[in-house]
């Protein structure tokens, strides 16, 4: 199992499961926030929400940003953590 850290609407465990998704793999650990500085950005875009969606970068004049903290199978952690 690994730990991701999630954002935005990935907060959401019902859209994070969904079947879709990663259909019921996720399970909450709890919130979470950075421990380092980071600026949160809308400069990505989504080609499955067709939107623009958020990105964090470093940043020494950002903030910690709080997500949710996920326990999911080591092999799904690549999908969750690149997917847009």
């Amino acid at each position: 199992m690994s730990l991701v850290f999630q954002y935005g609407s990935n907060t959401s465990a019902p859209r994070l499961n969904s079947a879709d998704r990663l259909n019921g793999r996720a399970q909450v650990v709890g919130r979470a926030r950075t421990r380092k500085r980071f600026e949160l950005g809308f400069d990505v875009w989504s080609k499955g929400n067709e939107c623009a969606a958020a990105n964090i970068r470093r940043s020494l004049c950002g903030r910690r940003i709080w997500g949710v903290l996920y326990q999911v199978p080591a092999w799904l952690r690549v999908y969750c953590i690149t997917y847009p």
